[in-house]
């Protein structure tokens, strides 16, 4: 846990009874006004008589809830709570989750099991479970918002140094991945500004695929900052699909379980030692990583001058390369239609005719209690919103989790708070995508790093794991559970995989982490039969 101080940001170790007492008489808002990190809050307010329960608000550690008779239960690890009751697997929502594999809420792979929300304060009375919205990523957040360039490029730098000074100084030794583009090295430069001395950075370089190579890359900045560089080799014939079913339990599959097919990366760590885990994870959310076309009608809400819309507008239409009429046409649509339609965008983005309804994912992300205010905003925030949401996916479990602390530093909670203070339109000013992210740390960065635009392109390498795993998939998927229960079509499954192209490579990687997390769910021992 970090306490934000003038000074800089530092870890606190000890906790005073008047900063929790405080916690409670505000509804946490004191807990996520003045602290942040990867922390779970759970604190007995004996002076109200109740129970309070916050996840930070990029959701670092896990959180369920479920119902005994009579009580409330509230565990971190399915496994104990397999110890009270008997799990039964909610088909509807695996059937969801084959769909949209990274899609967020309450609702989880166990019937009558639920995640608490992060940013949500979850409040246990005598008269029962109550909810608020501590934190959502709708702005003001901490602070008025910044329409001037130059003025959003320090708050960013600022934010950005925080966060880093406080892990560099967090008494953790820091193992960081530097893929060599833009956002991890950026990521390390704030680091290395800020004074951190015990770390090490880590490249994933995938055998024979020159494409999604980048460890010259990440030398090169590496040899920039004077850190040692680890290089991490991963050949495709090692990948084992089967060793995901070995991976933690869980309420809910996850795409990050797909991380247990390879465990080269928790050789980099000191077994006796925990580390912080850095990273750039989080830039491409944090920072857009695509041009935006319908910002303008998000300036037009903020009552921006028609000078500074049309200027807007022609900058989407160059950096888009979509003309000028259908960037028109789109921040018209985001001025005359309900947000909701950028959900639906969002889930239709990789859809093909398997797919099938689209609805239920639809109506399931909409009640998300970070959309909740959804239609009042512009639809280039609201799209920023769905970004923030897919910031969890870095949190959830892999094979580095039991020897480091997951540190995504742009997914930290003061960068987060700030980009939310600055209009989206804002943040491409300057003729370029990131334009305001590249500002910010243009000094800190050798000019190749610093124009980078492309990212390692590892599709050929994930092909060739799973082509190389087909025969365990071709064992394991048509007589497994998902067949049997109806929620996959075995003649679909078998047509994927006899010939694995396209959307069928997806449909198979989601059904394998489906497949193996129904398999642990069973594994678990069955429920105590007693309680004392």
């Amino acid at each position: 846990l970090f306490e934000r101080r003038e000074g800089g940001d530092r870890r606190l170790y000890e906790i005073d009874d008047a900063a929790v007492s405080a916690w409670c008489a505000t509804e946490a808002q004191a807990l996520v006004e003045k602290y942040w990190g990867p922390y779970l809050a759970v604190i007995s307010d004996s002076e109200r008589d109740r129970v309070l329960i916050l996840r930070d608000p990029l959701g670092a550690r896990a959180c369920y809830f479920a119902e005994l008779p009579g009580v409330h239960v509230m565990f971190t690890d399915v496994a104990d709570w397999a110890q009270l009751s008997s799990l039964t697997i909610d088909d509807d929502y695996i059937a969801l989750f084959l769909r949209h594999t990274r899609i967020e809420g309450a609702r989880t792979g166990l019937c009558g099991v639920s995640e608490a929300i992060p940013g949500v304060l979850y409040r246990w009375e005598r008269s029962g479970p109550a909810e608020t919205i501590a934190w959502a990523p709708w702005p003001p957040a901490r602070g008025a918002a910044i329409f001037n360039f130059d003025e959003a490029r320090a708050a960013l730098r600022r934010s950005a140094e925080a966060a880093a000074g406080a892990w560099a100084h967090a008494d953790l030794p820091i193992v960081h991945r530097l893929s060599g583009g833009f956002d991890s090295s950026a990521a390390l430069a704030c680091l290395m500004r800020c004074g951190a001395s015990d770390i090490v950075c880590v490249n994933e370089r995938p055998l024979n695929v020159p494409e999604g190579d980048e460890f010259d890359a990440a030398a090169r900045m590496a040899a920039h900052v004077g850190v040692k560089l680890h290089g991490l080799t991963f050949d495709a014939a090692a990948a084992d699909y089967s060793a995901i079913r070995r991976a933690p339990a869980s309420a809910k599959p996850s795409p990050a379980d797909m991380a247990y097919a390879s465990d080269e990366i928790a050789s980099v760590f000191d077994k006796d030692r925990v580390a912080a885990l850095t990273s750039g994870q989080g830039g491409d959310q944090v920072f857009s990583r695509r041009p935006l076309t319908d910002a303008a009608a998000d300036a037009i809400r903020d009552g921006r001058s028609w000078s500074e819309v049309r200027r807007i507008l022609w900058e989407e239409a160059r950096l888009s390369g979509k003309p000028l009429s259908e960037i028109l046409g789109k921040s018209w649509l985001g001025l005359a239609q309900r947000q909701g339609r950028r959900v639906t965008e969002l889930l239709n983005t990789h859809r093909d005719a398997k797919d099938g309804d689209q609805s239920a994912a639809l109506a399931y992300q909409l009640a998300h209690p970070w959309l909740s205010d959804i239609d009042h905003r512009g639809p280039a925030r609201t799209y920023r919103a769905l970004n923030l949401l897919d910031l969890a996916f870095y949190q959830r479990p892999t094979p580095a989790s039991a020897l480091s602390v997951a540190a995504p530093l742009f997914a930290s909670q003061p960068i987060v708070e700030t980009i939310l203070r600055i209009p989206p339109y804002v943040m491409q000013q300057e003729g370029m995508t990131r334009a305001l992210a590249r500002a910010a740390f243009a000094d800190l960065l050798p000019p190749a790093t610093l124009s980078r635009t492309r990212k390692g392109d590892t599709t050929r390498h994930f092909r060739r794991a799973l082509d190389n795993n087909l025969d365990f998939l071709r064992a394991f998927l048509p007589d497994g559970e998902l067949v049997r229960r109806g929620i996959l079509d075995r003649g679909v499954l078998e047509d994927d995989l006899r010939a694995p192209e396209g959307r069928a490579l997806f449909r198979l990687s989601a059904a394998l982490v489906a497949e193996s997390w129904i398999a642990r769910i069973k594994a678990l021992p069955a429920p105590l039969e007693q309680l004392a």
